[in-house]
């Protein structure tokens, strides 16, 4: 229905936003700074990236539903965490994004479990990225930068599943309401039509 659509076109345009801002940090970042060997193709990929993913979304609803399309879109934005050879990468903010359709579109305990999966994979990326070994990892633990880069998608996926499930409920609420109020307005009616029939 149309309040459904609208509804899903809200997390959509999050997701747009949050994308284009992350690709242009990540950018601008691989910009005025050597990253890796190959930043002009990274540079490449975030932006095609941005493009192609955000018009294979808005052409079709069923993308933004589809958890196959969600996992590609994870691997593809963890991949570019991974090529730029760093855990503390570029495009880490970037990467969040691939949470916010998972986040809203999955009832609350799922979305956290793609929040989890989010995580693991990024740890798999820092630790593929060899610049965390033993020593770096007990320094950022203790440092709690690492904590921190683990603790971030959990947060996400609970504040934008919380917010999601509170604008389900209040849809729900507003569409009983307004099935009461019609049947309220009937029972009026069809008292008054009673009335008048009584008179007459």
């Amino acid at each position: 229905n149309t309040d459904g659509m609208r509804y899903r076109s809200r997390w959509l345009d999050l997701l747009a936003m949050t994308r284009v801002l992350g690709a242009v940090v990540a950018v601008a970042l691989l910009m005025a700074h050597d990253v890796s060997d190959h930043d002009g193709w990274l540079i490449v990929a975030a932006v095609g990236w941005t493009a192609f993913s955000l018009s294979a979304y808005g052409a079709s609803v069923r993308l933004q539903r589809s958890a196959a399309a969600w996992l590609v879109d994870m691997a593809v934005v963890l991949w570019l965490v991974f090529l730029s050879t760093d855990w503390r990468s570029p495009f880490y903010i970037f990467a969040l994004t691939a949470l916010i359709l998972p986040a809203t579109e999955l009832p609350f305990r799922r979305g956290v479990g793609w929040g989890l999966m989010f995580t693991g994979g990024y740890l798999l990326v820092a630790i593929g990225t060899q610049r965390l070994d033993s020593a770096t990892f007990e320094r950022a633990i203790r440092l709690e930068v690492i904590t921190t880069h683990l603790m971030i998608p959990l947060v996400i996926v609970l504040a934008l599943g919380y917010a999601a499930e509170l604008l389900r409920a209040l849809r729900e609420e507003r569409r009983r309401a307004e099935r009461l109020a019609a049947e309220a307005e009937r029972r009026r009616i069809a008292w008054e039509l009673h009335d008048s029939a009584k008179q007459r």
